[in-house]
């Protein structure tokens, strides 16, 4: 008898098997097989490239299901059970650089790959479209990226991780198809697009932890601020922070980012000379000005002064004494400065460059319009943290969000 014969053979077993059984053995039946997928892990490595539906079959699903308690499911007791699979198939798609559902539908049945993710018979594809487009949808797409950061930044600090504490933030241009009515042309990037804003970590460059779809002549110094306090609301504590200079040409930007406690690095442009409206002296002149205001010290230190001037939207002055210190510390240490805005170069620049060549970011578009370029970002980012999420269950440590050797 050959193996094909055989694997035929196990396969009608299999399902005669699973017909035989109440639909409450069923579920008992995804919830081992859910348990099973995770005992043998391996990482994917450059010596080691695994496949996308094996990669996907090890991830741990039991508090991802909570994203879709509250306005996925009215009953949701009762499909609890059965998300597991379904959110494995999700993973395995993005992972996979897969373009549509069906693509990744096709592949999984041809290959009886559904067995892996936990699925107890091949579903169909209506279960699985009817999951990823309603239940989540282009409009939760990134909705679902913040509940699994959320869920990755609670795991990798069990494992002494702390994503975020230095960041990187930049914006990257894609291309549209032609004759898209909602796509704008830039003269800096010489065509028609959209571009995505993304923040990644800079000690696991791997790891985006925010992004914001865009129209390509936007303005990308509007996210900073608005970023970090998505992030602060994950709960990450940003200490450092490496931008071009697109970031910090507003002094409201700087003064709102040094005052929450974040180091804003970025290279002098030019033109600029020290400011002033800056100076500690003028910092303690318009502090003076508010005395008569609730909550104004006397004999305030100079860091309570300048928290109390950004509350009072002196964003000028405040923005203006923080890039003067910049200036002055660039001036006395030119090769420390060098060497910090070297690092955003390699790293968020490196990012973007593996970003557009391991995932379908940067991928001829299927249709025109914005939805689909944001489709694209949110299976594109969603990609890195399903692979992050996955190594940091099985106790991997660097390189978490790399999809490089996922096939």
């Amino acid at each position: 008898m050959t193996e094909i014969d055989i694997e035929d053979k196990i396969s009608k077993f299999w399902g005669i098997k699973c017909s035989a059984l109440e639909i409450e053995q069923q579920i008992e039946l995804d919830e081992i097989l859910d348990n099973l997928s995770n005992n043998k892990f391996t990482n994917a490595e450059k010596n080691n490239p695994i496949s996308a539906f094996k990669f996907a079959s090890w991830l741990n699903t039991e508090n991802l299901k909570n994203f879709f308690k509250k306005d996925s499911y009215k009953n949701f007791d009762i499909v609890e059970k059965r998300l597991g699979p379904r959110i494995r198939f999700i993973a395995a798609m993005c992972l996979g650089k897969y373009e549509t559902i069906i693509d990744t539908y096709r592949t999984m049945i041809a290959n009886e790959f559904w067995n892996i993710l936990g699925f107890s018979t091949p579903p169909t594809y209506e279960i699985l479209r009817e999951f990823i487009n309603e239940r989540i949808g282009v409009e939760r797409l990134q909705e679902f990226f913040d509940f699994l950061i959320i869920e990755l930044i609670r795991q990798a600090k069990l494992n002494n991780i702390h994503l975020g504490r230095r960041i990187g933030q930049d914006a990257t241009d894609t291309v549209c198809l032609k004759y898209d009515k909602e796509a704008k042309y830039s003269g800096y990037y010489k065509h028609e697009g959209y571009k995505v804003d993304v923040v990644h970590d800079l000690d696991d460059p791997t790891v985006p932890l925010d992004y914001t779809p865009m129209n390509l002549v936007d303005d990308e110094g509007k996210n900073l601020i608005p970023a970090q306090e998505r992030l602060r609301q994950k709960g990450i504590s940003i200490e450092e922070q490496k931008v071009d200079g697109s970031y910090v040409k507003s002094y409201e930007n700087i003064a709102k980012s040094e005052t929450k406690g974040t180091r804003l690095i970025y290279k002098i442009q030019d033109g600029w000379v020290y400011n002033e409206k800056g100076t500690e002296e003028n910092v303690k002149r318009v502090y003076q000005k508010y005395h008569n205001e609730d909550g104004f010290k006397v004999n305030a230190n100079k860091n309570f002064m300048l928290n109390f001037l950004c509350k009072k939207y002196e964003y000028y002055v405040v923005g203006a004494y923080y890039r003067n210190q910049r200036m002055t510390y660039t001036v006395n240490n030119p090769e420390l400065a060098k060497k910090e805005i070297g690092e955003r170069s390699c790293k968020t620049e490196g990012y973007f460059s593996v970003e557009k060549g391991t995932t379908i970011l940067d991928s001829r578009p299927r249709r025109r319009g914005r939805r689909e370029f944001i489709r694209r970002c949110g299976i594109s980012m969603l990609s890195h943290i399903f692979a992050a999420l996955i190594r940091i269950q099985h106790g991997i440590k660097t390189a978490l969000g790399c999809v490089t050797y996922i096939t």
